[in-house]
């Protein structure tokens, strides 16, 4: 019950925060959504791609927002659940299963110099790798390794075109791993509310500091 009161404070004053700040717009980003074997992502690209804001939520807490969704009289896909959970309407979306992200994971682990040994890397050093070698990613062979996430809306011309902008402008880059304070015991529209509130307070916080990775 302390816990749910805490959020709940927390979420007001995320409300506040994003009313006085001006809450990021969809026409400032971009939105892609994705699954893997571990976690539904949303990564937000700023329309110059100036900045890019992946945040990852864990497909337990995504599968129980789909049953009570379910139970709400709304049927949904992964990739729909998590765009519903979000807010922000997606204008691409991939998706891989677990062999097929060890493989992502192996390409850039070895463009790093380390084996890769069956243990993937944390969520916030694999898209840091990704987004580093993301030249190397972007053409053959190591673009095979990535055909296989595309998912609708998006062909494999779109990740092509998004990593050699990513490799040019070298963006601002923010990775938020929801795990640390999800928890399984809010509901589903509590849960909605606050992440939708709460994504757009970090959306906004990434245009705000564009520009200071620049030496």
């Amino acid at each position: 019950m302390k816990y749910l009161h805490a959020v709940r404070l927390l979420l007001f004053l995320l409300g506040i925060l994003c009313v006085t700040s001006s809450c990021a717009s969809q026409s400032e980003y971009t939105t892609w959504y994705g699954s893997s074997d571990r976690y539904g992502i949303l990564m937000a690209v700023e329309k110059d791609v100036r900045a890019v804001v992946v945040v990852v939520v864990p497909q337990e807490f995504i599968q129980k927002y789909r049953d009570e969704l379910l139970q709400e009289g709304i049927k949904s896909d992964t990739l729909g659940a998590i765009q519903h959970l979000f807010g922000r309407t997606g204008k691409h979306f991939f998706r891989g299963t677990a062999s097929q992200w060890n493989l992502v994971a192996q390409t850039v682990l070895e463009r790093e110099g380390i084996p890769f040994t069956g243990i993937r890397p944390s969520v916030e050093a694999l898209v840091s790798m990704m987004i580093t070698h993301a030249e190397h990613l972007s053409k053959d062979p190591a673009l095979d390794t990535l055909e296989p996430l595309v998912g609708v809306q998006t062909e494999i011309g779109d990740i092509v075109s998004l990593l050699s902008k990513v490799y040019r402008t070298e963006p601002l880059v923010r990775i938020y791993d929801t795990s640390s304070f999800l928890s399984l015991d809010i509901d589903s529209q509590f849960a909605k509310k606050w992440i939708t509130e709460w994504t757009e307070l970090v959306l906004r916080e990434a245009i705000q500091h564009i520009g200071e990775n620049e030496t």
